[in-house]
């Protein structure tokens, strides 16, 4: 968190007042600027000792408190059998909330500044380790918060200047120490301890070394030593016991060489170990109280730099990942119930489990020598070997034949469980976990498959998998004397877990943070505000300089600002040059939003439910499309589904598609006709690229030129120099001499070319202005014809797909979209091909981690004398603090560590400058009152009140929405699995009632708080709903976290909780659970419970103003009515849930009853009106060759492959020709009501038949048939 005024000013200059005199001289040396502010500060207190009292004493009190607790405490645990153990464990608590609390003042500049120095003079580092506390073994957290302490305290970086040091200039600091140590000892004591002077720094740091060093010294020796270095003055020593040997031990922390802790991540394995899944240090346990402090780095408000900003993120997200792999390896060891034989050390698997598998075996075949400056191997490779054999369901088995590159394995052993150990790697009987990485799968015909092509199928069960181990891991248990045989010996690993593929790219996500670390490239204008630090709007474009290439938008309309369009043609020639109009009108606050995107900088846009994020995001992308036409913008978003939903729309507006391109798997679930991955923009413009030099062949011919020039791209860039361009001089010399029309129009070199043209070209031209329009219309097309030549001729030079790809997204795509993961995936490939982006826009961005949101940042690298903030000019982050956070499955790492903190919510926090959405056009009005009060000025767009749908009752509700009161109870069949049987049947019955009366179930969602929930309405669902066709396919069953930023008609909501609130109390979760539906809201749960919840009362008030029991008009029963939506129904019914069972039963008898029979007599209505168009067909013999004729011989009906139709077959039906097929007469689906057709023998051509549906009583969705 930031720094509150009441701590800063507390660690404020004031505390040097209590510094020892020496240390307060070495300070004022280093930094001269302070003797001002200390000669100040020491002549007020002389005038007023009471000036500046609480400042001065605050520190200095509660850290004198602090050492007395210590000494009490080590008191308390020389005599533990005389005390009661819980109040040695509050003492030892208590010890470690204060060096917390110290390590959070460390951890930001502003304290840390003045904070640090009076530590370090105070020795509490040294202190603390010194104490019985720090050797007992009831002291484990009190040491894991000593060294988190003593990380803050040596972290890299000036603490007046904020400056982060380097690996260099900590080396200096280090020597320089050590050698003004050795001067002063060989300058004093050069005859008692005459080796010191050419000792090695190492033994400087070692407190026995040191102490057997000086040994001939007498204490005074020491002290005087001490006194003359400025780390102990005589008054401090004396007050201490044992004071030799803490003086010693002072000297020895002072020469101790501290590694910059973001170089050793580099020998940091990836992949968890069982040391760490089960160490409860590292990962704390579910249920976390908040008693005892954790020695765990926190995210903050404020990061001391760049380097500290990283490194948390990187211990916090590697923890987190080795939490969702311990709950992996747990609950497939509680499926697959392993029992182990001592006698031959074999697991014998008694269930099966979809992801995990028997480990055949597995071999070593190759270790790659260390890299140069390395000492680990730079590349360990094995081969595990399993079999498919007992895999009984194909879904499954499909997927363990998916396995690709990339794709994640762990490898575990296992040995007896001992199920009353205290020890919980013990009662699973976990031996060994390793982690690694797939390249491809072997089977036993040698076919090899790594994901890549879906066509390559491997035989037979044997699967041989070569893998890639973390080499940090491997060196260390090679070297290891338990561990040296791990992977010799047989048996030593039991089963391999597969990964899901979404939850396998945390290995590349740690990579690219390592990378980020090694080498931080964050732009200029971005580090303070990134970091918490200086003024808020310092990113904002208000402070920033505009950069040379920023137009002026001061002297344009409002509306060609915001609504920012291609330049017209003057004369549209085709109908590719018309220009398609804005389809959505902006609000003020979406104006605004739009404007100020357009500006260099940060800006941040908060978008409430139901704002038109989305579409403010597609106009900002197409304004800059639009303004820059040299520069690259790269959209981000959280999810797949939202980044499709932006390209689409993206696609939709004045955009070129050859400068469009989709990253990611994603992409094969956009819902277009064209295909926007990577391979499908290079087959387009090489397929454009045919039809350019199509168009240029047609232009040679169209002056008498050989179209041998429109071969390649780059002869036809030489025939645009040497014929067109001269022509064209040629015609404007003439144009500019004669002044006759009509003389002028017939010497116009490129007539021909322009045959095609909407208008015929020279239709109404009469002056010399109108023909100088038009020819330089024409100009410009052609210009731009060979300006695409030119962007093709690239693909020429370029012999495979994969560099014609990575041209395209380097050089030529404009705007490049993709997932926050794929960026952090593929940042090594960006950098390695220097690809360079100018905008980003990032949508989802209150859902994204922090560290998530900073890596499409650093996608680009700059040469060394090259600032990479010239390159990227402006960033834009939209999203909705008020929303659900980024998701973190363990609750200690959302809770106390605060994990699921994205930058969004944290700017917003800073004060950084936002523009808010303030009108909302997704939901009724009384819909969107049930969140308003989160949003300061929400208010309705135009359409809310004036578009029908939003002012008609919903059919067969009397309400828009109700909180439905279900007396049921929950249960937990499994951890965290919550259900409630009798609010799920309730909800169920709802959603019946709503199909029987002709809802939709496309418009339908069902909602619940717990995947539990969801799990039993979806089997209620296929016990309650069978497959009727009246009922259909069954609704989307989802949880209210996955459904953020989705929307529909309807949605049922199950609360499940009937004890405790549970996860609704979150008022971001409450937000989201109230803003899905557009129409119509039912909740369902216990309304005791939640209306006395303190967080959801504004909420709940507005919820209860309407009846706890479902109210239905039951006259509405054909999903239709006039009346308004706050008028009351003619016949009302009020349902406790067993009564609404009882309607929906009776309802069901009658509807589907009625339906079987309607379908019936549609499907025999349907066959004799077959049979009647095919006897018409008949005596017609209708065929379609030149033109229609009828009533010829020898012409035969068939089913062809392009329909249903009648052709002549000179040999027989089965040996038509393809052209034959072609001209087949193509009947009408036989599903279709058909208009009788008139048949004349004599007409040139027929009149098909209409496919016109008459049938207006069918109530069931077009989805669900």
């Amino acid at each position: 968190m930031s720094c509150e005024p009441f701590f800063l000013k507390r660690v404020s200059y004031q505390l040097f007042h209590r510094l020892s005199p020496r240390r307060k001289l070495l300070e004022i040396a280093l930094f001269p600027k302070l003797k001002r502010s200390l000669t100040k500060l020491e002549n007020q207190i002389q005038k007023d000792p009471s000036a500046y009292f609480a400042e001065r004493t605050f520190i200095p009190n509660i850290l004198s408190s602090f050492l007395l607790t210590l000494a009490k405490t080590d008191s308390l645990l020389s005599h533990p059998r005389d005390v009661d153990a819980k109040m040695i464990i509050d003492y030892i608590i208590l010890c470690c909330r204060f060096l917390e609390f110290l390590i959070d003042l460390l951890s930001q500049l502003p304290t840390r500044r003045f904070l640090h120095s009076y530590l370090e003079d105070k020795h509490l580092l040294t202190h603390c380790k010194r104490t019985a506390l720090f050797q007992n073994d009831a002291g484990k957290l009190f040491r894991d918060m000593v060294t988190l302490f003593q990380s803050a305290m040596v972290f890299p970086i000036d603490n007046q200047q904020g400056v982060s040091l380097t690996n260099a200039e900590m080396e200096s600091r280090h020597c320089a120490k050590v050698t003004t140590f050795q001067r002063v000892v060989y300058k004093r004591f050069r005859e008692k301890v005459p080796d010191v002077a050419m000792v090695a720094s190492s033994v400087l740091s070692d407190a026995k070394k040191l102490a057997g060093l000086l040994k001939p010294l007498t204490d005074a020796d020491i002290l005087d030593l001490c006194d003359d270095l400025c780390i102990c003055d005589r008054v401090t020593a004396e007050h201490t016991d044992n004071a030799r040997q803490f003086m010693i031990s002072l000297l020895a922390e002072r020469h101790t060489r501290h590694v910059v802790d973001h170089s050793e991540i580099n020998g940091v394995g990836l992949y968890p170990d069982e040391d760490v899944l089960w160490n409860p240090s590292i990962i704390p346990p579910d249920k976390y109280t908040g008693r005892t402090p954790l020695a765990l780095p926190k995210q903050g408000m404020q990061y001391l730099s760049i380097q500290d900003y990283l490194l948390r993120n990187f211990m916090l997200l590697q923890y987190e990942t080795s939490y969702s792999i311990k709950l992996d390896i747990e609950d497939s060891i509680r499926k697959m119930n392993p029992i182990y034989d001592p006698s031959t050390q074999n697991v014998t698997f008694m269930r099966p489990h979809r992801r995990t598998l028997p480990l055949a075996g597995l071999e070593i075949i190759k270790v790659a020598p260390p890299q140069l400056g390395f000492t680990r191997p730079a590349d360990v490779r094995a081969e595990i070997r399993y079999d498919l054999r007992n895999i009984q369901h194909d879904n499954v088995r499909r997927e363990w034949e998916s396995i690709g590159q990339h794709d994640i394995f762990i490898l575990v052993g296992l040995t007896e469980r001992v199920s009353d150990s205290d020890d919980v790697r013990s009662q699973y009987g976990v031996t060994y976990v390793r982690g690694c990485e797939v390249i491809d799968i072997h089977d036993n015909d040698g076919n090899v498959s790594n994901g890549a092509d879906p066509t390559i199928e491997l035989r037979g069960t044997s699967r041989r998998a070569r893998v890639r181990l973390d080499p940090v891991i491997y060196q260390r248990d090679v070297l290891s004397p338990e561990t040296s045989e791990l992977y010799s010996t047989p048996g030593s690993f039991s089963f391999i877990l597969r990964r899901r593929p979404e939850a396998s790219n945390f290995k590349a996500i740690l990579e690219t943070i390592r990378d980020c670390l090694n080498k931080p490239d964050v732009p200029t204008w971005m580090n303070d505000i990134l970091l918490g630090y200086g003024s808020a709007d310092s990113a904002h474009y208000t402070s920033l300089e505009d950069s040379d290439d920023e137009e002026d938008d001061t002297t344009k309309e409002d509306y060609d600002v915001v609504y920012r369009q291609p330049k017209p043609k003057t004369v549209q020639l085709y109908q590719s040059d018309v220009i398609k109009p804005p389809k959505v009108v902006f609000s003020e606050s979406q104006s605004e939003a739009i404007r100020i995107a357009n500006h260099p900088g940060l800006s941040l846009v908060v978008g409430p439910p139901g704002t038109g994020k989305t579409d403010v995001a597609v106009q900002i992308i197409n304004n800059l499309y639009q303004k820059y036409p040299n520069q690259k913008t790269l959209v981000i978003t959280h999810s797949n589904a939202a980044l499709n939903d932006i390209f689409l729309k993206t696609a939709d507006m004045n955009i070129d598609p050859r400068h469009l391109l989709r990253l990611g798997s994603g992409v094969k679930h956009l819902e277009s006709d064209d295909d926007f991955s990577k391979a499908g923009r290079v087959e387009y413009i090489l397929q454009r690229r045919l039809d350019l030099l199509d168009l240029v062949a047609k232009l040679c011919r169209s002056i008498g030129v050989d179209t041998g020039f429109a071969h390649t791209c780059e002869a036809s860039l030489h025939f645009y120099t040497q014929h067109v361009i001269p022509r064209w001089e040629a015609f404007q010399k003439l144009l500019s001499e004669n002044k006759d029309v009509d003389s002028v129009k017939g010497k116009y070199p490129f007539m021909a070319f322009f045959d095609d043209t909407v208008v015929p070209i020279f239709h109404d031209v009469s002056t010399p202005d109108q023909l100088t329009q038009l020819t330089s219309a024409c100009w410009e097309h052609i210009q731009s014809t060979f300006d695409e030549v030119d962007d093709c001729r690239s693909f020429e030079l370029f012999r495979t797909a994969g560099d014609r790809g990575n041209y395209l997204l380097t050089k030529q795509a404009r705007i490049v979209a993709m997932t926050c993961t794929h960026a952090a995936l593929k940042r090594r490939d960006f950098i390695r091909l220097g690809f360079q982006y100018d905008t980003i826009i990032m949508e989802e961005s209150a859902q994204i981690l922090d560290i998530e949101t900073l890596i499409p940042m650093m996608l680009q690298e700059a040469p060394n004398d090259v600032d990479t903030s010239k390159r990227l000019k402006r960033i834009v982050l939209i999203g909705d603090h008020n929303q659900l956070p980024p998701i973190v499955q363990n609750p200690t790492f959302q809770k106390y560590c605060h994990l699921d903190q994205s930058m969004f919510s944290r700017f917003i926090r800073l004060g950084v400058p936002s523009v808010s959405l303030t009108a909302q056009g997704r939901m009724r009005s009384e819909l969107a009152d049930l969140f308003r009060w989160r949003y300061s000025g929400l208010t309705d767009m135009p359409h809310v009140k004036t578009n029908p749908e939003f002012l008609l009752a919903n059919p067969g509700f009397t309400h828009t929405y109700q909180f439905v009161h279900v007396e049921g109870n929950e249960y937990e069949p499994q951890p965290h699995f919550f259900q409630n049987l009798k609010e799920a049947e309730t909800l169920v019955r709802t959603y019946m009632y709503m199909r029987l009366i002709g809802y939709a179930s496309s418009r339908i969602t069902i909602l619940t708080t717990y995947n539990g929930q969801r799990h039993l309405i979806k089997d209620i669902l296929d016990r309650m709903c069978p497959l009727h066709s009246y009922y259909g396919k069954h609704p989307k069953v989802t949880t209210v976290d996955k459904y953020q930023g989705q929307q529909n008609d309807f949605v049922l909501l199950s609360l499940v909780r009937t004890e405790r609130a549970g996860h609704i109390w979150d008022t971001r979760r409450l937000v989201v659970a109230l803003s899905r539906a557009r129409l119509g809201l039912y909740i369902f749960g216990k309304t005791d419970l939640f209306s006395e919840v303190w967080e959801l009362k504004p909420a709940m008030k507005v919820l209860l103003s309407r009846p706890t029991k479902l109210s239905l008009c039951t006259d509405e029963v054909k999903n239709t009515t006039t009346r308004k939506h706050d008028e009351a129904g003619t016949e009302q019914l009020t349902l406790e849930p067993e009564s609404l069972e009882e309607l929906v039963e009776k309802m069901a008898s009658i509807v589907i009853t009625a339906a079987d029979k309607a379908e019936s007599e549609a499907r025999i209505k349907q066959i004799q009106e077959a049979e009647e168009r095919l006897k018409a067909r008949k005596e017609a013999n209708y065929i379609y060759s030149d033109k229609w004729v009828g009533k010829k011989e020898g012409w035969f009906f068939g089913n062809g492959e392009f329909g249903i139709g009648y052709y002549k077959d000179p040999v027989a039906p089965m040996h038509v020709s393809e052209d034959v097929k072609r001209k087949m007469y193509i009947l009408p689906p036989m599903d279709k009501r058909q208009k009788t057709e008139e048949v004349a023998a004599t007409a040139d051509k027929p009149t098909p038949e209409s496919d016109d549906d008459d049938d207006d009583d069918d109530d069931d969705d077009e989805d669900d048939a």
